[in-house]
């Protein structure tokens, strides 16, 4: 299978790390999202005009501000042709099934998406690759070809990094662009996210922050007894849950000397930047997001219900209460980016910082 990655590579070497007039690689073009959120089960990307989502069909949409998200393409496709219907899985391919790994991650990348997927040969049984898609959904590259399923993933600087599922341990793979694996790391216990900034990842344990150095690939615990959400610059928001769970206290520190700059009880700090920081709240009746600045003055309030009414179904548990609406999942173009769960799957929708009015992107 080294062979099988090596020969992928060769052959879009000069798609990937060649710079050609259509399609470079760079370090801007690899950090579209400095933070990674709480909320890290969503296939989601952005620019700065639109906001790219894979749903749980693998449809993949284009949401741009005021508008309903309008489908692209599906991510399903069989011996080269796109098939708009999953609940076709039972189509039998003459050569080959590609269908998108819902939830892995999606990346900006230049001009096109990267996206995970399950790779179903007639002869060769299954593989899993991460691919290229431009943005229109029309053009397809297999990036890397992998011998093992890929559970989170993302470009950071010049490093292709990828979290693979274990049965006992959780994995790390680093490669290079042209195809070269430069180290794997292995965790006793599993992974809750990834995160990259300038030139290192972060790795999100279930009480543990370890820094994995991109130059050396040695790794660290830079943080420990805390579970961690939310990372900018070298400041990270973490939270420790008391009273069995019933109580919860936020914080957002200095990684490396621990010094603390801002904390709060009843909420979780999902993202913060140099002027606000953005709460939910924590073990209420109703969802709700509060704006702060560093000052602790509260800016804003938004309640999802009072737009989208109450959600009887739920969403992603909130630590370890359940929760009537997500945690904030993005902050893009003056919104707030939350989920929940719906009669047809995960719904997604925004709320308008200045409005504090929230609409479902997807009808």
């Amino acid at each position: 299978m080294k062979k099988r990655i090596q020969i992928a590579f060769i052959c879009v070497s000069c798609f990937l790390g060649g710079c050609s007039s259509s399609f470079c690689l760079t370090s801007d073009a690899t950090s579209q999202l400095n933070q990674s959120s709480y909320v890290n089960y969503l296939e989601m990307a952005q620019t700065d005009t639109t906001l790219y989502y894979v749903d749980e069909l693998c449809e993949l949409y284009a949401y741009e501000s005021g508008d309903t998200a309008m489908k692209l393409a599906s991510l399903y496709y069989v011996d080269d042709q796109e098939i708009d219907n999953i609940t076709q899985l039972n189509y039998s391919p003459k050569n080959y099934s590609d269908l998108s790994l819902s939830g892995r991650n999606l990346q900006v990348f230049s001009d096109g998406l990267i996206y995970a997927s399950m790779y179903d040969s007639v002869e060769g049984g299954i593989e899993y690759h991460l691919n290229y898609l431009t943005k229109d959904g029309k053009e397809r590259h297999e990036i890397l070809d992998l011998d093992y399923e890929p559970n989170r993933f993302f470009l950071q600087k010049e490093t292709i990094v990828i979290e693979e599922v274990g049965n006992d341990k959780d994995i790390i793979h680093c490669y290079t662009l042209d195809g070269k694996e430069v180290k794997q790391i292995s965790f006793d216990e599993d992974v809750y996210n990834l995160y990259g900034y300038e030139n290192s990842i972060y790795v999100k344990l279930a009480s543990q922050l370890v820094e994995i150095d991109l130059t050396t690939f040695d790794s660290e615990v830079i943080c420990s007894g805390e579970a961690y959400v939310a990372l900018y610059k070298d400041m990270v928001s973490y939270y420790t849950l008391e009273n069995d769970g019933n109580q919860i206290h936020s914080g957002i520190k200095n990684m490396y000397d621990g010094n603390v700059f801002f904390s709060i009880d009843d909420a979780i700090i999902d993202y913060f930047d140099d002027q606000y920081i953005y709460t939910t709240s924590y073990n209420e009746a109703h969802t709700t997001y509060r704006i702060y600045d560093w000052n602790k003055n509260l800016k804003k309030e938004i309640r999802p219900y009072d737009t989208l009414g109450e959600n009887i179904l739920g969403a992603m548990p909130i630590a370890l209460q359940q929760s009537e609406y997500s945690t904030i999942a993005r902050i893009w173009n003056g919104q707030l980016i939350g989920s929940c769960y719906g009669n047809q799957g995960m719904r997604i929708y925004t709320c308008d910082i200045d409005s504090g009015k929230c609409k479902f992107i997807i009808n």
